[in-house]
């Protein structure tokens, strides 16, 4: 078994000792969890430029972690700890609106806040990603 932490570290520091940011993974799944990549973010990047983040992966986590803590009954945020700054960083890198309340324990609003990413962010990934050169389709300037 090995700890993972389910946001990387290395783009928000703040969660990195936070119990609703950690996640015990099998060796095999957590070497999954870093293929490709496994180093520092370049922040002038938009996230998740270099693929280290697996979005897709983060929601995946955040949602085991809500199901976990109901299904173990467990409100005690201790154990599934994110803190309101961090919920409204996320908030920001997805592009959400911080007036606009989401409910739900923290892991909850986390899970929402990466299964939910705004149009705005799916289009600036693919942008970022998008091959140039050759016989593929460019962006206008």
């Amino acid at each position: 078994m090995a700890a993972h932490h389910v946001f990387r570290k290395s783009l928000l520091p703040e969660a990195r000792f936070q119990t609703g940011n950690g996640v015990t993974l099998c060796i095999d799944c957590h070497g999954e969890a870093h293929e490709g990549f496994n180093g520092a973010a370049d922040m002038a990047q938009p996230i998740d430029a270099q693929g280290g983040e697996k979005l897709e992966r983060v929601a995946e986590l955040y949602r085991v972690l809500a199901h976990l803590s109901h299904r173990r009954h467990v409100g005690r945020s201790d154990y599934y700890h994110l803190s309101e700054q961090v919920i409204l960083k996320f908030m920001m890198m997805q592009g959400f609106d911080l007036g606009r309340p989401i409910v739900g324990t923290p892991i909850e609003r986390a899970w929402y806040i990466w299964d939910c990413s705004p149009p705005c962010v799916v289009e600036a990934l693919i942008r970022a990603n998008m091959p140039t050169g050759g016989g593929q389709a460019r962006r206008r300037a």
